[in-house]
């Protein structure tokens, strides 16, 4: 929309489910999912409901400090917080189909990410995410658990990678969580 300020987030409430689209940006930044602000969901607008645009992800699969040329160990918890949204994002060097985590904005997540109220909303929400549930006291019981079931499915030669992998989960909750935490009171939205 060519609106902006005060105007652009009128449209942006009237227009899509803003609960909806902050949480699923919040949890793509908890799970560094860089793909899913420029692709990797289904947009559907309730035309005959709430006449509200909605995102429904799929294809989750570069996610938890994944990405082509990753470390093996999936120890990349830096997603800068204004990754998705229009300004900033190009300065970390990584082009578009030449590998890296770097997407240029969504269609969607430029403008909204963009919107300094909509971008409060999102920044509050993150926080929330990370006070209430993407904790260690929350995440790793449920990762262990995981591990658990399934390490009786793993043949013997492939335990170490597992117990690795299965480590690097844990990581991400910690370090990635840590990285959010220090970076959302320097964000401008936040101030």
């Amino acid at each position: 929309t060519s609106r902006s300020g005060a105007a652009q987030w009128e449209f942006i409430q009237q227009n899509f489910n803003v609960d909806e689209f902050t949480g699923y940006y919040a949890v793509n930044m908890c799970i560094q999912n860089w793909d899913g602000f420029f692709n990797n969901y289904y947009l559907y607008h309730d035309a005959e409901g709430t006449g509200k645009w909605e995102m429904y992800p799929w294809d989750e699969d570069k996610t938890w400090g994944d990405y082509d040329g990753a470390s093996p160990d999936y120890d990349w918890y830096s997603m800068p917080l204004t990754f998705g949204m229009s300004e900033g994002s190009s300065r970390y060097g990584f082009g578009f189909g030449g590998g890296g985590w770097w997407r240029p904005p969504g269609w969607f997540s430029g403008p909204l990410l963009a919107n300094v109220e909509f971008r409060r909303a999102f920044l509050k929400r993150l926080k929330d995410i990370c006070d209430r549930a993407f904790t260690e006291e929350k995440m790793v019981p449920l990762i262990n658990a995981m591990e658990h079931r399934l390490e009786p499915e793993i043949p013997t030669y492939a335990l170490d990678r597992f117990r690795r992998d299965i480590q690097s989960l844990r990581n991400q909750v910690k370090y990635r969580r840590q990285f959010i935490l220090k970076a959302l009171p320097a964000d401008r939205a936040w101030r």
